[in-house]
């Protein structure tokens, strides 16, 4: 209850609970549509023509997850993909681009909750037969 002037006015609980959910009404989603809570991207690295980006991704959950990946180039390009990539239980899956060249990032689509993943873009630089990390950007 509140007081408008010498009016005393009592707003239901409930009504206040319809007005706050109501903008959220119109967002509902239809079967099979993915959320953008089933997305995650990496902030954009830079590799250059020595080095190169590597979109990497385990499954950390206890069952077969499936994850379309995207290597994104700066003005919104893909520059590899691969879709629906079925990773077992406790494995790891890598896209790679060998060019360099340029800011890139990754994005991780998947029909099930994100947390059962990790993932993250790395970038990779061969030297001596090995490989040396550069950088790396977590998925989120």
């Amino acid at each position: 209850m509140f007081r408008i002037g010498k009016s005393l006015v009592t707003l239901s609980l409930l009504g206040v609970t319809v007005i706050a959910l109501a903008p959220t009404a119109g967002k509902a989603s239809t079967a099979g549509d993915i959320s953008y809570l089933n997305v995650l991207n990496t902030s954009p690295l830079w590799a250059d023509s020595a080095s190169y980006h590597a979109c990497n991704v385990v499954n950390v959950s206890t069952s077969t997850v499936s994850v379309s990946i995207e290597l994104i180039e700066a003005g919104g390009g893909v520059i590899n993909s691969v879709t629906n990539a079925a990773i077992a239980a406790g494995t790891s899956y890598e896209l790679l681009e060998a060019s360099g060249n340029g800011f890139a990032r990754c994005r991780f689509t998947l029909q099930d909750n994100p947390a059962v993943i990790r993932a993250n873009l790395t970038i990779f630089r061969p030297v001596s037969g090995t490989f040396q990390t550069y950088a790396t950007s977590e998925a989120r």
